[in-house]
């Protein structure tokens, strides 16, 4: 695959992955993070942060 097509299928990527993102928070699919996420993933808030994907899904 050339450079821009790559380009391109990278972004569409990272749009896909907010958008399935977005719909499950607001939909309260929590359980859905666990294919988006690392099981080790931080993930900061404004006053707080979590170290982990089940620390998240219990923050949210």
């Amino acid at each position: 695959m050339d450079p821009r097509t790559e380009e391109i299928a990278d972004k569409q990527h990272i749009q896909e992955l907010q958008t399935r993102y977005s719909c499950s928070i607001d939909s309260g699919q929590y359980d859905n993070l666990d294919a988006m996420f690392t099981p080790d993933s931080t993930y900061h808030f404004v006053t707080e942060s979590t170290d982990n994907v089940e620390s998240l899904k219990s923050t949210i």
